[in-house]
């Protein structure tokens, strides 16, 4: 289900429709997939002012999803949209803005986009110390905190 509103009261949508990622003139980045297909819109009548774009899905969505839109022939994913609930996702838009894909102040948004998943390997890994690494940061610690003890007295009432 796809709700628009702000954008002007004749803002409304021209055309609303499901395509698979192989109908698109741009194919996804690998390790990129859109469970639910891809979502082609066009919203008419918009004035220049935000429009909020809400996206409802019929089950819950992936803890990884993230909102990707094509935007003058590259995909990537759309910072100003975000996932409000386990199965709604919000975007904001502006005809003519950022990530719109026809790019001109015309009175339409148009944008083909979709929630995706990113393959988790292909995500930028979180750097941790070695066991051993572990060890002598620990080991470094209780000495820094030895010396700390000796330099304060303690306090006697």
């Amino acid at each position: 289900v796809a709700v628009a509103a702000g954008g002007s009261a004749s803002c409304g949508f021209e055309r609303v429709q499901t395509v698979s990622a192989s109908e698109v003139s741009v194919p996804l980045p690998q390790g990129v997939r859109c469970p639910h297909g891809l979502l082609a819109f066009v919203l008419a009548g918009c004035a220049t002012t935000e429009v909020k774009l809400a996206l409802t899905y019929p089950t819950p969505l992936p803890w990884n999803t993230q909102y990707w839109k094509l935007s003058s022939g590259t995909w990537a994913r759309y910072a100003r949209g975000s996932v409000t609930n386990p199965t709604t996702v919000t975007l904001t838009l502006r005809d003519g803005g950022f990530g719109e894909d026809d790019g001109a102040v015309n009175g339409r948004i148009v944008d083909p986009g979709q929630i995706a998943v990113v393959d988790s390997s292909l995500m930028p890994s979180i750097p941790t110390l070695s066991e051993w690494g572990v060890i002598v940061l620990s080991g470094l610690l209780a000495l820094v905190g030895s010396l700390v003890m000796r330099r304060r007295p303690l306090m006697r009432a």
